[in-house]
């Protein structure tokens, strides 16, 4: 139990000091000298290391801790990082593709230009952790826990979230196409340059979720979705998209693009959708009570059996 309270708390602790250059060099030596085979690391005590540029590929780190380490330009493709601290490490420019950081601590770590593709953040903790530039194609993140999280810059295609609740975010210049997000919550964060172009989003919530500028999601397919509380879809770029069963109730997408999009069952009563473009819009039997259509363009809709009741259509 004192173990897992450390793994849970190290980035509420004081920052580690760095280890002498004695030390430094010793550790870089006893790491350097184990062969590929055995490199296992596990559950030693790392904080405040300096492993910059050392090529560790495929080690076993599980339960150690690295916090406040330096791990600029290390290759750690294919390491073992379960239930390790990381706690405000440094991971600029590192290699981790193909690892593990399953129940990992990362709070507070600054990962800039980093290659996760194909990486496993599976219940990793990501309190404050910032994201910039990285590679995160194909990565997992299951029940990952991201608050007050940066991201910025990052290509997240084909990346797989499950169950992971992102509060209180700014997602600026990401890529998400075809990702698939299952039971996702986005809590009041912030949406700019973002794509979600062909990806597909099941379960997902947006509460409070505003998108700044340039977010695309032309192609994705929602799936039982809830937009809510306030959110604005204002001027979002939804060409081809698919909804189905979703509940969009009050929300503005006024001056959005959803040309050629298809609605099956869903409710936009009371949603603000003037000034958008609706062109080719198919929504057969879903709700538009009240909703505001000003201006919108309606070339070539197909809007039998939607129920229109006093929306306004001028």
């Amino acid at each position: 139990l004192k173990l897992q309270g450390r793994l849970y708390s190290a980035h509420l602790a004081p920052e580690a000091s760095r280890v002498t250059s004695f030390r430094a060099a010793k550790l870089r030596r006893r790491l350097a000298a184990a062969a590929p085979e055995a490199r296992h690391f596990s559950k030693m005590n790392l904080s405040g290391a300096d492993l910059s540029g050392m090529d560790l590929r495929g080690a076993d780190f599980s339960h150690a801790v690295l916090a406040d380490a330096n791990l600029q330009g290390a290759n750690l493709e294919g390491c073992d990082f379960s239930e390790a601290v990381l706690a405000r490490a440094l991971l600029t420019d590192t290699l981790l593709a193909g690892s593990r950081l399953d129940k990992a601590n990362l709070g507070g770590a600054h990962l800039q230009g980093c290659d996760l593709s194909s990486a496993s953040l599976r219940e990793t903790l990501c309190h404050g952790t910032r994201f910039t530039g990285c590679n995160l194609r194909g990565a997992l993140l299951d029940q990952t826990q991201l608050h007050e999280t940066e991201m910025a810059g990052c290509a997240m295609q084909s990346s797989r979230w499950t169950q992971v609740a992102l509060r209180r975010m700014t997602l600026r210049d990401l890529v998400l196409d075809q990702a698939e997000l299952n039971q996702v919550l986005l809590l009041e964060c912030s949406l700019e340059r973002v794509s979600l172009n062909a990806a597909r989003l099941v379960r997902c919530g947006f509460v409070t979720v505003r998108l700044v500028a340039q977010v695309d999601l032309s192609h994705a397919r929602f799936d039982a979705c809830s937009i809510a509380l306030g959110s604005s879809f204002a001027g979002v770029t939804a060409v081809g998209t698919f909804l189905k069963q979703c509940g969009m109730r009050g929300t503005s997408f006024a001056g959005a693009d959803l040309s050629a999009a298809r609605l099956e069952n869903c409710d936009l009563s009371e949603c603000g959708l003037s000034d958008a473009r609706l062109d080719g819009f198919v929504a057969g039997e879903s709700l538009f009570v009240r909703a505001n259509l000003a201006r919108a363009s309606l070339r070539g809709a197909h809007l039998i059996d939607a129920n229109l009741s006093k929306s306004n259509l001028l």
